[in-house]
């Protein structure tokens, strides 16, 4: 279910910015999130989200796609996560997923997304397909029970993005964009700071995305 990922199917807090909405600051967010500190990593979401709704448990999940955000983000944040472990991957090209999954030591490895979503053994995918495939295979791992992190953008039309919201509230998943200021330590604090009025009246926000 999206309840408490995206404030009750709230749209504007989840759709691409090409859409041209703003992203609203008021948006519902589980009290549970407010232990998250620091580097904020995208499966925490996840995870912390599923300790919310489902119980608290080591989760698996799985890598849906070759994809380098999944090889290069994902899998090496996996290595020193206590609550979650990424168990799979799959691809169109059986040898590709093999070779990965062995290159990488991840247990097992799948010829088609289908065979990975149908594997008992894996609680969510990590979907980090092209923007283009992000509806059609978050729906259809929805409707197999298992829990999402999608990659940004969530799907390239709020029309899209409602249908995934459906799919996920309808089969009783969880479903996250994988989109972390939202739940940053320090803009948490500002929107306080705003909230109390502590700053006054705030005019204009200028951000800047960064790497080191």
């Amino acid at each position: 279910m999206s309840l408490g990922v995206y404030g009750r199917n709230d749209l504007k807090s989840c759709v691409p910015r090409r859409c041209r909405w703003r992203w609203r600051v008021g948006a519902i967010i589980p009290d549970s999130f407010a232990k998250l500190s620091g580097h904020i990593d995208c499966r925490a979401l996840l995870t912390v989200s599923l300790e919310t709704t489902h119980g608290t448990r080591r989760r698996s999940l799985g890598l849906l796609s070759t994809a380098q955000i999944g090889l290069n983000a994902h899998l090496p944040a996996s290595y020193g996560s206590k609550n979650s472990e990424i168990v799979s991957i799959s691809s169109r090209d059986a040898a590709k997923a093999e070779a990965t999954a062995k290159k990488h030591n991840i247990e097992r490895w799948y010829g088609s997304y289908e065979e990975q979503l149908a594997d008992p053994n894996t609680d969510a995918i990590i979907n980090s397909l092209p923007n283009g495939m992000h509806c059609e295979w978050t729906i259809k791992a929805a409707e197999a029970g298992k829990h999402i992190l999608c990659e940004k953008p969530l799907a390239v039309s709020a029309e899209e993005c409602q249908r995934m919201i459906d799919a996920a509230n309808a089969n009783n998943v969880v479903l996250v964009e994988a989109f972390t200021p939202r739940w940053n330590p320090h803009l948490r604090m500002a929107r306080k700071l705003i909230a109390e009025g502590a700053i006054g009246s705030i005019q204009t926000i200028d951000a800047a995305l960064c790497f080191n």
